[in-house]
């Protein structure tokens, strides 16, 4: 999943692939691809199920954001058991 995706960069390689972001700036370049679920929410009410996802990342996001804390602590539920989390600040 890549949470705040701007242009949904890396996400069409994977066999499926969630993005969420506060506007819908990507999806004119990226409906197309049958394997992306992007989806238009806040972080803090994911329509995702926990663990859903192997791979979380979080690029250019957090610098943003008012609650860094809030925010991080809302990722690391959505990887599954084994998953990996990546965050860049």
């Amino acid at each position: 999943m890549h949470a705040g995706t701007q242009d949904g960069s890396g996400a069409t390689e994977q066999r499926w692939a969630g993005g969420v972001a506060l506007t819908t700036a990507c999806y004119a370049n990226l409906k197309h691809h049958p394997n992306l679920q992007l989806v238009q929410g806040d972080i803090f009410g994911l329509p995702f199920f926990r663990g859903e996802f192997l791979f979380v990342y979080l690029l250019g996001v957090l610098q943003q954001t008012p609650n860094v804390e809030k925010v991080f602590a809302a990722l690391p539920p959505m990887t599954e058991d084994s998953g990996k989390l990546c965050v860049d600040y």
